[in-house]
């Protein structure tokens, strides 16, 4: 979505705009606006050190001396080149946009979300007829003008293939500058069409488009395609089942992103070459060129000034999806094609309720340390129990906060978690959402938590405090939490609910990058599933009954569950293994192997000493290494002694986001190990391990996305050959292309 400029856009340099707009992906394609500065900047200092030397130096001098300046030959020379980058650029990803429409549009056909193709925009030519089109007036075209047609009179849309020439050509929409046009007329083969469509290929160039009814009668020359409806498969790439109207929605509000990435691609370029060009003129006048000749003879020409073909494959796109997907209706279908927009207001108004809310909290929180400090815990009822639960739910609402913080990363640097994850564009929440859910159930955590306390504090004043029993408070909090994360999934689409039961069948299901990562972040969360498990229990029998039963529980039920999520892993690199044959996977699985055994030797330890204890420091030792040689190599691509060619995120945090996960990737081995974690105090160094390890997937979460989005390490890509879940056509099941 669209964010607001803190500082507006008109006020931040054109270079800053450049670096916060452009795609990383295509960063080589850009024009090099830095350098070129800096050429223009070194030139300058060429110039005023002549006229430092020369005494008498007049303005033709200076003019002379320019023209064979080294630094500004070489300015023209690299705005030259980089023009012609651009433009082959600019060439290739429209001509794979082409494609991908056609593949489209071929499936939604296979689907019966359309009977037929016909570029749409070649029947509106002017503004007006636009709006008379909308009013329900129609326009019948001939050689000499356009007469237009009442609706009561117009017979339903159809289309005829004839051999040309065959009657007289009303109309003729023929490229202007003589290229072919661009889009493909699809039909299926049937019977109507089978003649012309068994036809020798060296037959079928004469062939037109006769279109009756939508605007009169006009006779178009266009490429054709027929398709053989039969020999193509509707099965996804991924999931092989069929494709539903869901999915090739989907398919297309992504193809749509990629469009609108590149018209930013092309704007960004264009106003570039102006604004340096402007940049030279106001600096050194028009020595070698002006800004209006070199726009003239090396840009106007060009594919990716005019835009021509990706003005049209976007206004086709918009119609076809209208259409399809909104009963014809063109702004209900833009709607959902653009993203949804975050005023400057809505976001001002969500940064000042995250304040209020952490203020609030706060001061509740030191309200509730200093209470439990200055007093005996055995005043609190169950305390140790109760504040398990305290620690489950926080631990819930500071891995909130690491997400939405994580997802206003990046947004920031244009990272594309919502195609990567999957998500609905238009059914799932955004950073600012997100922030502020955390902040609010920060504020009613610290609400319970303090009349928890004061329930075994409270003076005379709020003696009402004491006839509420202690349970109601935490169960209040759990149920409050469960609403939360109803209403968050309700409006997601249940993608969380629907990933984890992905992730629970894990070797039966083909795996996506979501499956993945939120089984990965379920491995931070050992001690809050662990605490789960506890609290349930607590809540059903020992809070009533006073006993101590869910604690001599815990002690068998505590290693199988910290299991249970690597177990998930394991399964999941065995599936990938088996649909990739990638030995890699093998590997991973060896990564997931030996925490396992970790988890295993931790509980012998704790009922046996001595040799078991020794194995469990040797396999701890052996994960941690495991562990962060895979998180540093494999998952964010990077080594100590050298970075990637590309970073997403400022360099500077590299290296201390390297430091910090070796750091806290050892610790990570006791939040696996409950026997181990009592050798301090259980409630405190479990509390701290949980929010450290938390903390450490947030900062993993950045830079493993980063590498996903870059080097495509899952086989995912933000701006990649936009990923349509369809089967590529083969040649036989295209029956033909005509010129």
């Amino acid at each position: 979505p669209h964010r607001p400029s803190h500082t507006g856009r008109n006020s931040m340099k054109f270079g800053k705009r450049l670096k916060r707009e452009k795609i990383i992906e295509w960063s080589d394609f850009y024009i090099p606006y830095g350098d070129l500065k800096k050429l223009l900047s070194r030139s300058n200092k060429a110039v005023v050190d002549f006229a430092e030397q020369k005494q008498d130096c007049s303005q033709s001098d200076i003019q002379e001396f320019l023209k064979g300046e080294a630094n500004l030959i070489e300015f023209v020379a690299l705005l030259k080149k980089s023009v012609a980058i651009v433009e082959e650029f600019y060439q290739k990803r429209t001509s794979v946009y082409i494609d991908q429409f056609h593949t489209l549009i071929i499936e939604c056909i296979k689907l019966g979300l359309l009977s037929e193709y016909i570029p749409y925009r070649k029947g509106l030519q002017t503004r007006l007829e636009r709006v008379l089109y909308r009013q329900g007036i129609k326009i019948a075209r001939g050689q000499s003008a356009a007469t237009l047609i009442q609706p009561d009179t117009i017979q339903g849309s159809s289309m005829r293939l004839q051999p040309r020439g065959s009657h007289e050509c009303v109309h003729d929409h023929e490229e202007d500058d003589g290229k072919s046009f661009p889009l493909h007329v699809i039909i299926p083969k049937d019977e109507t069409h089978a003649e012309l469509a068994n036809r020798p290929l060296a037959g079928r160039e004469d062939l037109h488009v006769d279109i009756e009814g939508k605007f009169g009668s006009q006779h178009v020359k266009m490429p054709v395609t027929f398709i053989d409806l039969a020999s193509i498969s509707t099965l996804s790439k991924t999931t092989k089942k069929p494709l539903t109207r869901m999915a090739m929605r989907s398919a297309w509000m992504e193809y749509y992103r990629g469009l609108t990435l590149m018209r930013q691609f092309v704007s960004l370029n264009i106003m570039a070459l102006r604004k340096i060009l402007k940049k030279h003129e106001k600096l050194q006048g028009p020595v070698l060129t002006t800004k209006n000749e070199f726009l003239k003879e090396h840009v106007k020409n060009t594919a990716f000034a005019k835009h021509e073909e990706l003005d049209l494959i976007t206004t086709e796109t918009e119609s076809v999806f209208a259409q399809m997907f909104a009963g014809d209706d063109h702004a209900r279908g833009m709607s959902q094609l653009r993203l949804e927009e975050v005023t400057t207001r809505e976001y001002e108004m969500a940064t000042f309720r995250i304040g209020i809310n952490l203020g609030v909290s706060l001061v509740l929180l030191m309200l509730s340390v200093y209470l439990i400090a200055i007093h005996d815990d055995k005043i609190f009822p169950r305390f140790t129990d109760v504040v398990i639960t305290y620690r489950m739910t926080g631990m819930a609402v500071l891995m909130t906060w690491v997400w939405g913080v994580d997802m206003w990363a990046w947004e920031k640097y244009r990272v594309n978690y919502r195609f990567i994850f999957n998500f609905d564009s238009q059914h799932h929440y955004y950073f600012e959402k997100v922030l502020q859910a955390a902040s609010f159930m920060t504020v009613y955590w610290n609400v319970s938590f303090f009349f928890y306390i004061m329930c075994g504090v409270s003076p005379a004043g709020f003696g009402g405090l004491r006839v509420i029993p202690w349970q109601v408070h935490p169960l209040v909090l759990l149920a409050v939490f469960a609403i939360v994360t109803i209403k968050f999934n309700i409006h997601s689409n249940f993608w969380l609910y629907r990933t984890l039961w992905r992730i629970v069948r894990a070797p039966f299901v083909p795996l996506e990058f979501r499956d993945f990562f939120l089984a990965d972040t379920l491995n931070s969360l050992v001690i809050v599933l662990t605490d789960f498990e506890y609290v349930a229990c607590f809540f059903v029998s020992d809070a009533w009954l006073g006993t101590k039963y869910c604690v001599v529980q815990s002690t068998y039920s505590r290693p199988i569950i910290a299991c249970f999520p690597l177990i998930w892993r394991l399964l999941q690199n065995a599936r990938r293994y088996r649909d990739t044959k990638d030995k890699i996977h093998i590997v991973g699985m060896g990564k997931y192997a030996v925490p396992i055994f970790v988890a295993i030797f931790s509980a012998l330890s704790g009922t046996k000493k001595g040799a078991y204890l020794y194995v469990w420091i040797i396999f701890s030792v052996a994960n941690a290494v495991y562990a962060l040689l895979w998180d540093t190599w494999r998952d964010w691509g990077l080594t100590f002694r050298k970075l990637r060619p590309k970073l997403m995120y400022p360099k500077p945090t590299y290296y201390p986001a390297l430091v910090f996960n070796t750091i806290t990737r050892s610790m990570w081995t006791l939040t696996i190990s409950p026997e181990q974690i009592g050798l301090v105090n259980p409630l405190i160094s479990a509390s701290i391990l949980a929010a450290v390890e938390i903390v450490r997937r947030g900062v993993w979460n950045l830079y493993r996305m980063e590498n996903e989005q870059l080097n495509n390490v899952g086989q995912f890509r933000t701006v990649k050959d936009i990923p349509v879940p369809v089967q590529k056509l083969k040649t036989d099941q295209i029956l033909s292309y005509t010129a």
